[in-house]
């Protein structure tokens, strides 16, 4: 079975903030959904994740956020903070990005810090990994298998080809 999937835009702070016109070129190149990251870590930057997402909304393209955890901080009080940067926008789903090296846990610990993250979220979340990280760092757990997958991979190719099931996830 192929999955299904639209095509998307990701952006961060590093984009700057957005305009109409930008949201609305993407849309008519088939763009569907703009998967915006929530950076907490500075004032310029909150206001930044906002504005993109607020343009989004008012586009009317599927608006998702991500959050790129420091695994060195308290997850549940980052996720929050996410969340909260989001308050009242039409949000889909929130991405917990899980990718970063700079883990300091075992893979029973990793996977207990992910269950508070996924329990600390305020919005419908999803796992944001590649299956290298998830096998490494959780021991390929399956905990998460129900909850939707967005599946990292960087190989230039817009299909799911190299795609092998991990984590309990049969598709991306």
């Amino acid at each position: 079975m192929t999955p299904a999937y639209s095509l998307a835009i990701d952006v961060s702070n590093y984009t700057g903030n957005l305009t109409p016109g930008q949201i609305m070129a993407w849309k008519e190149a088939g763009i569907k959904r703009v998967i915006v990251r929530a950076s907490i870590e500075s004032e310029i930057k909150k206001a930044i994740a906002r504005q993109q997402c607020e343009m989004v909304a008012q586009v009317g393209l599927e608006l998702h956020v991500y959050g790129w955890p420091y695994l060195y901080e308290p997850l549940a009080v980052q996720i929050k903070a996410h969340c909260d940067l989001v308050y009242g926008l039409p949000v889909k789903r929130y991405w917990l990005d899980l990718e970063d090296n700079a883990v300091i846990w075992d893979a029973t610990q990793m996977v207990a810090k992910i269950r508070e993250a996924v329990e600390a979220a305020t919005l419908p979340v999803g796992l944001y990994t590649t299956a290298f990280w998830w096998q490494r760092w959780t021991g390929n757990s399956a905990e998460f298998a129900s909850l939707p997958l967005y599946y990292a991979h960087y190989d230039g190719d817009p299909t799911f080809a190299d795609y092998v099931p991990f984590g309990g996830w049969v598709e991306p």
